[in-house]
């Protein structure tokens, strides 16, 4: 994200049962951007089929 503005969406698909390291690349150049980590337990973009948030989502900068 550069402000509130996404400059990307990036999803990682884990079966995740321990702590686990996760890297992603996003292809921005420049500074003053973050990232706004989300954990669902599936990703669906179908109506009516709602993800459940596995975590508090953080904001890492």
């Amino acid at each position: 994200m550069k402000g509130d503005l996404p400059a990307g969406i990036i999803t990682v698909k884990r079966d995740i049962q321990t702590d686990q390291q996760v890297q992603a690349y996003f292809d921005v150049e420049g500074t003053g951007y973050s990232v706004k980590v989300f954990v669902f337990d599936r990703l669906s973009y179908e109506s009516g089929n709602t993800q459940v948030n596995l975590a508090e989502p953080i904001l890492l900068q």
